[in-house]
């Protein structure tokens, strides 16, 4: 599993429509993130987190040529330093918030 943060008011994901809304903006960007990467199949947004937003989802990769978690999780953090990663919701991603986590 990994997380991100995004530049917003974790209060206004309480709103259930927002928060809706949000979910369905994140599986959209995080399945453009990472849909390239070998043996991709789903994203599963498990949540959020206070501190500005902090989107907390899993990565579902199967198949023969699936690249090891380490080579997933740096190919995922060279994307999003490069630049080209849109915002999700209107919210900009911080820079080097994307991590690892326990799901």
């Amino acid at each position: 599993a990994f997380a991100l943060s995004l530049d917003g008011d974790y209060d206004a994901t309480q709103d259930d429509t927002v928060r809706e809304t949000l979910i369905e903006d994140c599986k959209e960007e995080l399945t453009t993130l990472h849909e390239q990467q070998p043996g991709f199949q789903d994203v599963i947004i498990l949540g959020f987190q206070n501190g500005s937003i902090i989107v907390r989802y899993m990565v579902i990769f199967e198949g023969a040529g699936v690249s090891s978690d380490q080579q997933i999780e740096e190919d995922t953090q060279a994307l999003l330093q490069s630049g080209n990663f849109p915002s999700i919701g209107g919210y900009n991603v911080t820079q080097d918030s994307f991590r690892s986590i326990q799901p």
